[in-house]
């Protein structure tokens, strides 16, 4: 990145953080923060010119943190020695020659439509510094834990929001369990304001981190997969909400008279895809799995993570560009950090 991109970049960032004071209410709309997850890739737009025509749409991305292994799923080298091959048998996929692990049966029956990745591999035995490999595609160091953006604070970066949901979206986006407690889902050099719009699940769990805890969730699913700040508390109205916009305009007036920089210019936009996103029926709804049927869901599992993919499928669904689902962690099995036995 050049220097002046940062200085721009910098810039931004400085601007946002003096709007950290206005907000709506008790609904905590920063007109800083949440607009920015909206913004059409203004700060690039004009730089980024792709090389060739995307194929993509959207990606979901499953973050699966210690776990599961190569070889007990999609490399399970069946030719190699018993001793270092693992437990688990092959089988055959769709593709001659290519064989999955035996616990992968319908990955394999689809293994024609998959594009499988062997050679992605590092050198570093550092948990933490592997997975910010991992999520950034650049090799850290341990004081670079926190420095370098998500490929999905990239995409949101460059090619901002689609049809009014954020460009990086994470389900849940947890705070990763201590000590010390770590949060890898970040914009990096890039701004917090290209951090993922975190959804949260679990509110019983000490990991749930978006918003007011659900009061009363639901017995028969574990998740609380409709976003708090996606709903009206019972006593804002939209039309209440509409006067506070109102309210804001006309303090953004002064503003604008105010900054001699010019700086707040252009802001109009990112706040009002943020407030059409409080006010969008079909936008909220693309975060309720419990619009799908029962069939569906039980599909997928009502299980964390298979109502965390089905979220994921309906944010894609409805435009979403990069959605990241964590498997996060999980005290039924005994560990906080390692997933490999699930």
């Amino acid at each position: 990145m050049s220097r002046l991109h940062r200085d721009r970049l910098d810039a931004l960032h400085g601007i946002v953080s003096r709007r950290d004071l206005l907000k709506v209410g008790p609904l905590a709309l920063s007109a800083a923060v949440w607009p920015s997850l909206f913004r059409p890739g203004a700060v690039a737009a004009e730089a980024f010119q792709p090389h060739a025509a995307a194929k993509a749409k959207s990606i979901i991305y499953l973050w699966m943190g210690g776990g599961v292994t190569h070889i007990d799923s999609l490399d399970p080298k069946p030719e190699a020695p018993q001793e270092v091959r693992g437990k688990l048998g092959a089988i055959a996929t769709t593709l001659p020659g290519v064989h999955f692990s035996e616990s992968c049966p319908n990955l394999a029956r689809i293994a024609d439509d998959l594009c499988v990745v062997r050679s992605f591999s590092h050198d570093s035995n550092d948990h933490l510094m592997s997975q910010v490999y991992t999520l950034s595609g650049r090799k850290v160091t341990p004081a670079q834990l926190f420095t370098e953006p998500n490929i999905g604070s990239l995409v949101q970066h460059l090619l901002g929001p689609r049809n009014g949901l954020p460009g990086y979206i994470a389900v849940p986006g947890i705070t990763r369990p201590g000590p010390p407690p770590h949060n890898l889902f970040v914009g990096g050099w890039l701004g917090s304001q290209y951090a993922p719009f975190c959804v949260g699940g679990q509110p019983e769990q000490p990991d749930f981190t978006v918003g007011e805890k659900s009061p009363n969730p639901s017995p028969l699913a574990a998740e609380d997969l409709n976003p708090p700040e996606l709903r009206f508390p019972e006593e804002i109205t939209l039309g209440r909400l509409s006067r506070r916009a109102d309210l804001r305009s006309t303090l953004e007036r002064s503003l604008h008279v105010a900054d001699q920089a010019g700086g707040f210019a252009g802001m109009d936009g990112h706040y009002d895809g943020a407030l059409r996103l409080l006010s969008s029926p079909a936008v909220r709804g693309a975060f309720d799995i419990t619009q799908e049927s029962d069939s569906l869901r039980d599909a997928y599992g009502r299980t964390k993570i298979g109502g965390r993919c089905l979220l994921a499928r309906r944010l894609v669904e409805a435009g979403a560009r990069f959605v990241l689902v964590d498997y996060g962690y999980d005290n039924d099995y005994g560990n906080l950090w390692d997933i490999h036995n699930v």
